[in-house]
């Protein structure tokens, strides 16, 4: 068997969707109205629902919506807390605001590790930081807003590093060509590997709201296979969200437009001794949509240095010091790649090389940096610092 991401069981709760979307949805807000999660299991086994569900099936929920970061229960205890983004969720749904529940729903997806939470039990999943969401929302952006199933199956979902994810890539686009091909014999998509990647489509999805799936003739033959879309409109916001450029500012510089700029920016996230402290991470509080769109749509300053364009971070203004790396919001350093090459305002006699970027907080990122070339013309990079007047 072929590895692949161990996802949550269960689909996306989503109010504006289908029959199977909705109940999930009432499932979700029903952890939120009850709060004990004794009593969630109780109501849902009685005669004053229908369908009902077993205890177990409540459970099942329960570690599905922990993953989407909208609740959890931290183990022995019987509190359902609702996390500060489920609340934002909650509150989207009831005021039929779309945009913003996709919004809401994406930031708390990308911000995953495909480690999961520190609990006792033994994680199917690789130990790996790698945020497995923000990758398939950055795959999507990269190649041409859709995968085919077969795609998903046998090459991305068994991506667990940066240098991995830029390398599926890669394959995929070759696949696409003819220039590479699938293995002649390949593990049999069924079971719980054929339900895991259902559901990693349902939830980037939001369980059909942002991603439409349909059997379409692929490249791999004449037989039908499926094809998952990521809808013009919401990718807009998608791409925010991963820090890119939006569509409405009608492009970007040219370190917001280079190939694999999704891929290159993918943050890791860090390991968490602690259950509460990573669900308040996991669930903690969406940045408004507004603010986020103007922060990536700012061009950042670009000097020419030797053969390549340089990018210019102030201090205070795009970033500031932790230790010797530096640390700032998602939005702002959205333009940061691994192996790029930065001016940092406090030190600026000297190029740094970026070598790799990792979540702080629910909100920031740690971009560790390393002294690279000495500035010889220190001129030519000072009009572009913010802040210093």
């Amino acid at each position: 068997m072929t590895d692949y991401w161990h996802v949550a069981s269960y689909g996306y709760p989503n109010p504006f969707g289908d029959k199977r979307a909705v109940r999930t949805w009432e499932i979700f807000a029903s952890f939120a109205s009850i709060g004990s999660y004794r009593a969630v299991k109780d109501y849902w086994e009685s005669d004053s629902v229908s369908p009902t569900m077993s205890a177990h099936a409540v459970e099942s929920r329960k570690s599905s919506f922990e993953e989407f970061g909208l609740l959890y229960v931290l183990a022995g205890s019987d509190q359902v807390v609702v996390t500060p983004g489920g609340y934002q969720l909650l509150e989207a749904a009831e005021s039929g605001d779309r945009d913003q529940f996709i919004w809401v729903a994406v930031n708390l997806l990308i911000r995953f590790p495909l480690q999961g939470p520190p609990r006792s039990k033994v994680t199917s999943n690789a130990a790996s930081g790698f945020p497995i969401y923000h990758f398939m929302y950055s795959a999507l952006s990269e190649l041409q807003n859709y995968v085919w199933l077969h795609e998903l199956a046998y090459v991305l979902s068994g991506v667990t590093t940066p240098d991995g994810a830029q390398r599926a890539i890669e394959k995929v686009r070759a696949l696409r060509t003819g220039t590479e091909q699938f293995a002649d014999t390949l593990p049999e998509l069924r079971d719980a590997f054929y339900n895991a990647i259902n559901q990693i489509i349902n939830h980037v999805g939001l369980a059909g709201l942002i991603v439409d799936s349909k059997w379409e003739i692929s490249p791999y033959g004449t037989e039908l296979h499926r094809r998952a879309t990521l809808l013009s409109a919401p990718s807009e916001l998608v791409r925010v969200a991963i820090g890119g450029t939006g569509l409405q500012a009608g492009g970007g510089d040219d370190d917001c437009t280079a190939p694999d700029q999704f891929i290159r920016r993918i943050p890791m996230v860090p390991a968490f001794a602690d259950e509460e402290e990573y669900f308040t991470y996991l669930g903690g509080k969406v940045g408004s949509l507004s603010e986020a769109r103007r922060l990536t749509e700012e061009v950042l300053p670009q000097v020419a240095f030797g053969q390549e364009n340089v990018s210019v971070l102030s201090e205070g203004v795009h970033y500031s010091l932790s230790g010797g790396d530096i640390t700032g919001s998602v939005s702002t350093l959205c333009r940061i790649s691994r192996g790029q090459r930065v001016v940092l305002s406090h030190d600026p006699e000297w190029t740094y090389k970026v070598r790799d970027k990792k979540r702080s907080s629910a909100d920031d990122v740690l971009v560790t940096v390393t002294k690279s070339k000495p500035i010889s013309n220190l001129e030519a990079f000072l009009p572009y610092f913010e802040g210093n007047e």
